[in-house]
């Protein structure tokens, strides 16, 4: 999570790197991290592979099934507070991510892959099928599949904070943009990693350019296994930013800082920033 970068990692660690002269450490967990909210500054959510959803290592919520996968709205301007979680009982859990208050759930058909949330909507991966289904996030019942099927296993979903677009990456390197509105596939031009997607994230409109409507929604960076990051761009889809070899062992996860920065870590252990200029 960025402004304030918080970390996570496997062995249960949560780092706050912006609490005054040294970093804030907590222990509370004791295996793998698959969630952080930190939208309440000193407060840091954390939801880890131990069954635990906890507050600055105070636990808030004990879940009975083990949680495989997790999501919050990255939007700082969203104030739900809500995590969407699936466990391995092919459950999907809505929670809020500070009190522990379960919103609502909902059983799977399939096991999931990967998830994300946004303001209005709640979109899943599916393993066996492929498939990319949508739950609206108010009514778990109201749900709609987009119209083509990934080739292969979907492993991380992204969708637009217009919420017009979708991007679907796979554990082949294959990213697909599908149009929300109709539902079906805007580009699959951009096929230039060659491993798992891990992260997929929106750059945020420059503070010079929110009355731009050009500059809205263009980029999108991504991460992979392949150890690169690089930045797509809806409207010329061919046109690509690289940084190569970004992390040893591959990139985990990718987040904009602001419009002009990005925040990637990885296997390696690393955080690191990476400036855009664009020519």
């Amino acid at each position: 999570a960025v402004n304030p970068l918080v970390t996570g990692s496997f062995d249960g660690k949560v780092v706050d790197w912006n609490s005054g002269q040294k970093p804030a450490l907590y222990l509370g967990h004791n295996n793998l991290i698959i969630g952080l909210n930190n939208k309440k500054g000193s407060e840091i959510s954390s939801l880890s592979w131990d069954d635990t959803l906890q507050i600055n290592e105070q636990v808030k919520y004990k879940f009975k099934s083990q949680p495989k996968l997790a999501a919050v709205n990255c939007d700082p301007k969203d104030e739900d507070y809500l995590y969407a979680v699936i466990n391995n009982d092919n459950e999907l859990i809505i929670i809020n991510s500070f009190t522990g208050e379960i919103i609502n759930t909902v059983k799977l058909k399939d096991p999931a892959s990967c998830i994300t949330i946004s303001k209005t909507y709640i979109a899943i991966g599916y393993e066996v099928t492929n498939a990319i289904e949508l739950f609206e996030l108010n009514n778990l019942e109201q749900r709609f599949t987009l119209k083509t099927t990934m080739r292969s296993t979907p492993s991380c979903v992204s969708i637009s904070p217009s919420e017009t677009l979708i991007a679907v990456g796979d554990v082949l390197g294959k990213i697909i943009l599908f149009d929300l509105e109709t539902r079906d596939i805007k580009t699959s031009r951009w096929a230039f990693h060659t491993g798992r997607i891990n992260a997929i994230s929106w750059r945020p409109q420059s503070t010079e350019s929110v009355n731009d409507d050009n500059d809205e929604e263009d980029l999108v960076a991504t991460g992979s296994l392949d150890t690169h990051v690089m930045i797509y761009s809806v409207k010329r889809p061919m046109k690509i930013v690289k940084f190569l070899n970004a992390h040893k062992d591959g990139v985990n996860n990718v987040m904009w800082q602001d419009a002009d920065h990005i925040v990637s870590t990885g296997n390696d252990a690393c955080i690191k920033t990476w400036e855009l200029q664009l020519a």
